[in-house]
């Protein structure tokens, strides 16, 4: 954990292999298909400050 920790902190972003069953996963990815086909009030303001960068 200290490893992930420390990769995080270095890199921003740590792949957590082996943490989440498939069944999870799949989860997942159907959800953000279904945000990303239909996005929530939310989205506009995340589309708004992914401009700014």
């Amino acid at each position: 954990m200290d490893a992930e920790i420390e990769a995080y902190r270095r890199d921003g972003a740590v792949a957590p292999l082996g943490v989440f069953a498939p069944g999870w996963i799949d989860a997942l990815a159907r959800g953000v298909e279904r945000n990303m086909e239909e996005p929530g009030r939310g989205a506009s303001a995340v589309r708004c400050r992914d401009r700014r960068n």
